[in-house]
């Protein structure tokens, strides 16, 4: 069920993306927080970008 919703709401921006936080648990800003940094590093390079 996750699997497919997680597909669904990706469909709905050309600029989305999945990412799999290998390691991690619910908090995977602790747990893997490089992930993280780089989620936001992705999302503040996009929101930068002109158009």
């Amino acid at each position: 069920m996750w699997t497919d919703g997680r597909h669904e709401w990706r469909a709905l921006s050309c600029r989305s993306g999945i990412s799999v936080a290998a390691g991690s648990g619910h908090y995977v800003h602790v747990d893997r927080p490089d992930l993280a940094i780089k989620a936001i590093q992705r999302v503040t390079a996009q929101a930068t970008r002109r158009w």
